[in-house]
């Protein structure tokens, strides 16, 4: 339930029951002016019916004084108390009315019996004037015993009845009124105390609701915004209910989730910008290494050039010297100074060809002629112009492939010559052809290699340990072209040991597939 209409409910009943007091307060006041008011004229009543009596009374007085004294003055104070009676009679009316209008219709009794009352004192007034008027008034004061007993007889006698009667009325409605007030007095009392116990059980159970609906949750809710407060977002407030602080509760726990993805996409964004850094690091420290490794190579390659020039120059020097030095020489003399001259201009040339083929692939200024072949056919062709007696495993089925058969044939070459070198008696030539790549192998019977010359075997000029002694005119430049071969074609060149002895070089190209009438560029190597 909403804080809000626990509140609004319980300020409605609390209204309500205070309205009800005030109302039960008001009417318990008006009652009370009611019943006193009543009274009062109740009073009123009483003591003017009182005064009545006495002056009707003392008018009997008077008059027998009269009779019996005949004094003028007493005249005076007979009429005078006659006035008396009629303005007692004039109050009692007016009192009798105003307790018709407070009470009602059940008042009109007094009002008739006053009017009884009125019509004795006239009689007994008008007989009083006729017994005045006489005009022997001697006879009437002899005669005063038997009015006297006319008067207390009849006219005194229903005089004091009324009276009495009316002054018991006027005690019995004294007393009524008094009961009623007394009687209104213990319903207010009741009504009261059964206000006060409704306005109790309601405060109790607002506040049972409100400490159900507010305390413990408000509490709950706390603690969850502290936890959030120092980085936990893993925990839920997850409050029940339809209050405000379960909506406040939904939000924050929605606001959690999200504050807790973007501090996981945060501290994954971190790490992974730490590993970029890393590996950037890492790059950098790597090209770096070959910075220094492509420096130390450089310089190696000066020297190894140098060194590898040094010698077919110092021939052709050499070469020129004699020829020029001494006597005339014949003609066959001069050819074969000539000759040696142009093998080692041809070695020369050779180097240096090789050499400006492995830096253009190194700067990737090497481009390729692809075409679509056999190369079954280009496998064949080089064995044919190597001159060697290899053993040859090809596909049985016709395959073709893009590549620059020129580099290829130009790999296979190398590798039969690295192979005629290095190895034994018996060269074998194998072609695999796959869905993906074709595999073209090298396998010789010859000594096989060391691990350490494999992995520096694609290093330029770099000579094997079972090299030596075994030829003079190698320049250590054909496994490195093979690679280079391989790369360009996006493939690789890796040595195995062969069973039970000798050296395997597999060259593993990969098929692509490019239209075999683009035109690329064939630079010369």
């Amino acid at each position: 339930m909403k804080i809000a209409h626990i509140v609004s409910i319980f300020a409605f009943v609390v209204l309500l029951v205070a309205s009800a007091s005030v109302s039960v307060a008001i009417w318990a006041a008006k009652q009370s002016d009611f019943h006193n008011y009543r009274i009062s004229l109740a009073h009123t009543s009483y003591e003017q019916h009182l005064q009545l009596a006495t002056d009707t009374y003392l008018l009997f007085k008077r008059f027998g004084d009269l009779l019996l004294v005949g004094d003028s003055d007493r005249v005076q104070d007979v009429n005078e108390i006659s006035k008396r009676l009629s303005v007692h009679i004039s109050n009692i009316r007016e009192t009798i009315e105003k307790e018709i209008q407070l009470v009602g219709d059940e008042e009109i009794e007094d009002l008739e019996h006053l009017i009884e009352v009125e019509a004795v004192i006239e009689e007994l007034t008008s007989l009083f004037d006729r017994t005045l008027a006489h005009e022997d008034i001697g006879d009437v004061r002899s005669n005063w015993r038997d009015l006297s007993l006319v008067l207390n007889d009849n006219i005194k006698s229903d005089f004091r009845e009324l009276i009495s009667v009316a002054l018991e009325e006027e005690e019995e409605e004294v007393a009524e009124t008094e009961a009623e007030a007394s009687a209104q007095m213990a319903l207010v009392r009741l009504i009261s105390y059964g206000l006060a116990a409704v306005f109790l059980l309601i405060t109790i159970s607002t506040l049972m609701i409100f400490r159900r609906e507010f305390t413990h949750p408000f509490k709950h809710l706390l603690d969850g915004v502290r936890k959030f407060a120092a980085g936990d977002f893993s925990t839920r407030i997850d409050l029940r209910g339809r209050s405000e602080l379960s909506e406040i509760a939904a939000v924050l726990d929605e606001m959690s989730e999200v504050v807790a993805a973007r501090t996981r996409s945060l501290t994954t964004q971190n790490l992974e910008l730490e590993q970029a850094v890393q590996q950037r690091t890492e790059k950098l420290e790597e090209l770096l290494t070959e910075a220094r490794k492509s420096e130390e190579n450089r310089r190696l390659l000066l020297a190894d050039v140098s060194h590898e020039l040094r010698t077919p120059l110092t021939i052709i020097q050499g070469e020129s010297d004699v020829a020029l030095r001494g006597s005339d020489k014949t003609i066959e003399e001069y050819k074969q100074a000539l000759g040696r001259a142009r093998l080692a201009a041809n070695h020369t040339a050779n180097l240096i060809s090789d050499l400006l083929f492995i830096s253009r692939k190194e700067s990737g200024s090497l481009r390729l002629s692809r075409e679509t072949v056999d190369p079954s056919r280009l496998i064949r062709d080089a064995v044919t112009l190597s001159g060697l007696d290899a053993k040859l495993t090809l596909p049985t089925h016709a395959t073709t492939i893009s590549l620059d058969g020129k580099r290829i044939k130009q790999a296979v070459l190398a590798l039969l010559e690295n192979a005629r070198r290095h190895g034994g008696n018996t060269i074998e030539v194998a072609l695999v052809s796959g869905s993906d790549v074709i595999q073209i192998s090298v396998a010789d019977d010859g000594p096989g290699m060391k691990d350490e010359d494999k992995e520096l075997a694609f290093e330029r000029f770099f000579r094997g340990s079972n090299a030596a002694g075994q030829y003079i005119d190698g320049l250590g430049l054909g496994l490195p072209i093979v690679l280079s071969i391989a790369e360009a074609h996006g493939g690789s060149a890796q040595i195995f040991d062969r069973e039970p002895k000798g050296t395997t070089v597999e060259l593993t190209l990969p098929r692509i597939s490019e239209d075999p009438n683009e035109d690329h560029e064939n630079p010369s190597a």
